[in-house]
């Protein structure tokens, strides 16, 4: 749609895009923003597993088991995969 593309041109022009929490902990705006080229800023809490932090909610499923592909996930290759927290700017939740 029109707007849709307005808001990906916003995104590619843009150096810092916030990362609001959405209707589920995966969201498709985190991954429109990265392939923009724009370095979503994200909120950060302590999520239910110790290491890894959520980008939806305190104590929520972490970014290892929400996001494809990420480091972690792997269990017989730790370094293996997506480290998603050097992707974002995260401030505290």
């Amino acid at each position: 749609s029109e707007s849709e593309r307005n808001q990906l041109e916003l995104y590619r022009s843009s150096i810092f895009c916030p990362i609001l929490r959405g209707d589920t902990p995966g969201q498709k705006r985190f991954f429109d923003v990265l392939l923009s080229g724009c370095i979503p800023v994200v909120l950060e809490y302590s999520s239910n597993e110790p290491g890894y932090p959520s980008y939806y909610e305190r104590n929520m499923a972490s970014t290892r088991v929400v996001y494809p592909f990420a480091k972690g996930i792997f269990h017989d290759m730790p370094d293996m995969g997506i480290d998603y927290q050097n992707l974002v700017v995260g401030i505290d939740g």
